[in-house]
């Protein structure tokens, strides 16, 4: 995906020669253009390989560390991992574009409409995926007693009184959502969606969706591996469908990248 992107703004480039390097000004304009792309592709792997190699070299430790439950996320090595992107990412604008590091890390307080969009709409998605699964299963997910049954045994436990235990579920489900938004928007997000998003954003929407959306996917596969991170029983397999999964995500995300601004 890297060559593709590079190829495409050698493309651009030649265009851009051809038809302004005749004048002196122009040159100057394009040299500069020419370098700056150059160092962005540099900082890019720069990035990706300090990333991969200091979050993958975590989960290695804690998997030959004996650690094999995912849920787990006291031992170091998952706080390592999660707070890579993020940490690599300030340390890369510190260095290089400290006095630009608004918008090299996404920096904007200034919320719009699209904000609540990207915070409903993947509740709202989650929650009909569930329903339709409810469905296919035979189930009514408007039922109460077979809505809290089937909360009850995804997370092994027991409903004893079904509004109260679907009152108290939605209740920690919205806090752990809220919490994770926070957690990954600070770690990972910072990373992908503003640090990349930055760099990679000029070559298209399609282009930086796709990238992002396969490193991301390719990045958790010690997790899937080692750990068995959403696919316990089929690991192999899993290496497979996430990425595919993050591709889809990441076009969501872009557009909600693009229209918040933050």
């Amino acid at each position: 995906m890297l060559l593709s992107c590079a190829s495409k703004v050698r493309l651009h480039f030649k265009i851009f020669k051809n038809k302004y390097y005749s004048n002196t000004e122009n040159a100057t304009t394009f040299m500069y253009l020419l370098s700056s792309s150059h160092n962005n592709i540099k900082h890019s792997i720069a990035f990706l390989g300090i990333v991969f190699t200091v979050s993958w070299s975590a989960l290695f430790l804690a998997w030959s560390d004996g650690v094999r439950d995912i849920h787990n996320t006291n031992h170091w090595a998952f706080s390592i991992y999660v707070a890579s992107p993020a940490i690599t990412a300030i340390v890369f604008t510190i260095l290089f574009k400290r006095s630009q590091w608004k918008k090299e890390l996404g920096f904007n307080i200034t919320p719009n409409i699209w904000w609540l969009y990207a915070f409903t709409v993947p509740v709202i998605l989650a929650i009909s995926s569930g329903m339709i699964n409810m469905l296919l299963d035979g189930q009514n997910p408007l039922n109460a007693n077979e809505l809290a049954g089937r909360l009850a045994s995804s997370r092994n436990e027991e409903a004893i009184e079904p509004w109260s235990y679907l009152q108290s579920t939605v209740s920690s489900i919205s806090m752990l959502v809220v919490g994770q938004t926070i957690l990954f928007t600070l770690t990972e997000e910072l990373g992908w969606r503003d640090y990349l998003y930055s760099r990679w954003r000029v070559y298209g929407f399609l282009y930086y969706s796709l990238a992002i959306g396969l490193i991301w996917g390719i990045w958790h596969w010690p997790m899937i591996w080692l750990f068995g991170l959403n696919y316990p029983e089929n690991r192999l397999l899993g290496l497979i469908i996430f990425p595919c999964f993050t591709v889809l995500i990441s076009i969501f995300v872009t557009l909600m990248r693009d229209r918040g601004q933050s």
